[in-house]
């Protein structure tokens, strides 16, 4: 028997397999303890409608919040220097703001990361609104 590949081998079920998808191109599959957390932190946020937990210090922390952990962990770490490299800092400080980012519950940098270089694959390619409504001539344009 010979272990070359013949004539017979091309058309058997084994020549039909599918190679593996790449788990960045399967669909997203949504975590039962990533739905967990965003529920927790939901249902706790509802609180401050209750009068006893309502604070103005409690209000402006959240602010706070939301700046530190979306604007510097996602949008800043996530976004601006894992993603695109736009910028360059210090490992320690990439790695502090890559734990806010972490703190969002949207996933991990890398996951993210893959993700959003796949959306920049074709969201470049398409054009935004803007440019479609100054294309189009429509009645918004006659005149």
């Amino acid at each position: 028997m010979s272990l070359t590949p013949t004539i017979n081998d091309v058309g058997s079920r084994k020549a039909k397999q599918r190679p593996p998808v790449p788990q960045l191109a399967q669909p997203l599959r949504l975590a039962r303890i990533d739905a967990a957390a965003i529920a927790a932190i939901h249902l706790v946020a509802l609180l401050a409608f209750v009068p006893w937990f309502f604070s103005w210090t409690g209000l402006i922390v959240a602010f706070l919040g939301l700046y530190v952990f979306g604007t510097l962990g996602i949008s800043l770490c996530f976004h601006r220097l894992l993603t695109h490299r736009s910028l360059a800092c210090p490992k320690w400080l990439e790695h502090s703001l890559a734990i806010l980012g972490l703190c969002c519950v949207q996933d991990t940098p890398a996951r993210w990361v893959g993700i959003h270089r796949r959306h920049h694959e074709h969201a470049d390619d398409q054009p935004t609104l803007i440019v479609r409504l100054r294309a189009s001539s429509g009645p918004m344009s006659a005149g």
